[in-house]
């Protein structure tokens, strides 16, 4: 946390001002059960059969995004500008690259993407045949010796998962532009790596743009440049080795004479792909500030889940029905407060977001396509997995808050608007690892933006995702300190 010499002045006296305000203008009380209530109606229908998920790649996302329209209608909150009249759907289109078929073709044989090779992150390079050399057992030390200048590296390994981010350096410095890794002593590990990245392979290919790289599969690599590494299988090795790898392993472990070929194959990746076309909406409301300003404050919500796999549908009650139904009933309270007088300085967007789960791609659209200039948000917080925070046998309740920006001065100024003794709000769970959620596209551009949650859980992209385990009595404390840290952020003179 910081020290108080690192917090601007005008920041404590804004909070101390807020504190005043907050007992001078008795603002109304938010009635618990009735929020209670709410939330776990916007959740069962959420998360009911009807829906299926809500996956924006089956279409279930429309039905969501037309309960939460239908609500926006009822609280009167403001529209996106249309030709026509206003609207609260965002629509945008979704591109699928298809990939029909993949394959790596080593000397003279095909071989097919999942059954021989797979890869994470950084596609390899379509088309262009590339010369292989063989590095051994991988080795920092020798392979930085080698010469693999616009040369495939060719390496045996036993951990596939420290390999991937130990070899990519060491062949960026080298000049190499593609690696080939396998593991001759245990076959079981590609197949598993395979299996895991079977499911969430085609999420790589979604973006709102064909024209460039999916998020997801650059967010995969381990930097920008990252040379390719693609895992294959022992026939993949052999074929390209002309040498069974386990005995060439034994070679090598008894210092042996290798007996390879003076000229291994080339090998050359090829796609064959076709894009499919989305169609697919956010929902935007928002009250306008008391005069005209672009300032906004944002709290956004994925709305979306997964797609049915087999006779499995996924209800996603926390993730993230449960965000959905806090955003909603902050909204609710806010536009009452319109009726009551309430006039607010800035602007105050609602954003239900979807395509969250396939790479972030309708937060991604808002981002490009603002109601008001993104570099004028006072604040964005998003509202991700929040439905497990009362837990049974705790004394407190842990609610965890991510983002790079300015992190230490938001937990500053939402715990000053913390009422609630029992409720603790920790930013140390995420000082190592960015948790990937919407509040990522204004993060990156050095906004004020943040994730508020519970947290993961065993339930996580499961079928068990479901209403009844959700702690509605903790969603309501999350309502009361996000509808206060929404009216700090939209009133305070100076909130930063």
């Amino acid at each position: 946390m910081h020290s108080f010499k690192n917090i601007r002045i005008s920041t404590l006296v804004s909070i101390l001002l807020l504190l005043v305000c907050r007992v001078v203008n008795a603002q109304p009380n938010v009635r618990d059960e009735q929020v209670a209530n709410n939330l776990k109606q916007h959740v069962e229908y959420l998360c009911s059969s009807e829906l299926m998920g809500r996956s924006t790649t089956t279409g279930h996302d429309t039905l969501a995004a037309q309960y939460i329209d239908s609500v926006f209608l009822s609280y009167k909150l403001m529209g996106m500008p249309c030709f026509s009249e206003a609207t609260y759907a965002q629509k945008f289109n979704v591109y699928n690259t298809i990939s029909a078929k993949q394959q790596l073709l080593a000397g003279d044989r095909p071989f097919l993407f999942k059954d021989d090779f797979v890869y994470v992150g950084v596609m390899p390079p379509m088309d262009s045949e590339f010369e292989v050399v063989f590095g051994g057992v991988f080795d920092e030390q020798r392979v930085r010796n080698m010469n693999l200048r616009g040369k495939a590296l060719l390496v045996f390994a036993k951990n596939f998962g420290l390999i991937s981010i130990q070899v990519q350096q060491v062949a960026a410095d080298a000049g190499c532009p593609l690696v080939l890794v396998v593991n001759p002593l245990r076959q079981s590990g590609f197949y598993s790596l395979s299996r895991n990245i079977r499911a969430d392979a085609a999420y790589a290919n979604f973006c709102i743009d064909p024209s460039k790289e999916p998020l997801v599969r650059s967010l995969c690599s381990q930097s920008k440049g990252s040379v390719p590494v693609v895992f294959i299988t022992d026939r993949v090795a052999e074929s390209i080795l002309r040498v069974c790898p386990k005995d060439l392993l034994k070679k090598i472990e008894q210092n042996e004479p290798l007996g390879l070929p003076s000229n291994l194959p080339e090998i050359l990746f090829s796609s064959n792909s076709q894009v499919d076309t989305l169609p697919t909406q956010n929902v935007v409301g928002w009250i306008a500030a008391q005069k005209q300003t672009q300032q906004s404050v944002v709290v956004g919500a994925h709305f979306d889940h997964l797609a049915p796999h087999g006779q499995n549908w996924y209800p996603g009650a926390d993730d993230n029905a449960s965000g959905t139904a806090v955003m909603l009933e902050v909204a609710r309270l806010l536009s009452e407060d319109l009726r009551t007088g309430y006039k607010p300085r800035r602007n105050i967007v609602f954003a239900g977001f979807t395509a969250e789960e396939i790479g972030l791609l309708g937060s991604q659209y808002y981002s490009l396509n603002p109601v008001f200039c993104t570099d004028s948000t006072a604040a964005f917080i998003n509202i991700d997995m929040v439905g497990r925070l009362t837990k049974a046998g705790f004394d407190y309740d842990y609610i965890y808050v991510d983002g790079n920006n300015d992190r230490d001065i938001f937990l500053q100024t939402l715990n000053s608007l913390n009422s609630d003794s029992t409720l603790i709000i920790d930013s140390k769970m995420f000082t190592t690892n960015q948790i990937l959620s919407d509040h990522y596209h204004y993060d990156n551009l050095g906004l004020p933006s943040y994730l508020i949650t519970t947290g993961l859980h065993n339930d996580y992209h499961r079928p068990t995702d479901t209403p009844e385990k959700l702690s509605y009595i903790g969603m309501t404390k999350i309502v009361r300190l996000v509808y206060e840290a929404i009216r700090y952020y939209a009133n305070a003179e100076d909130p930063w």
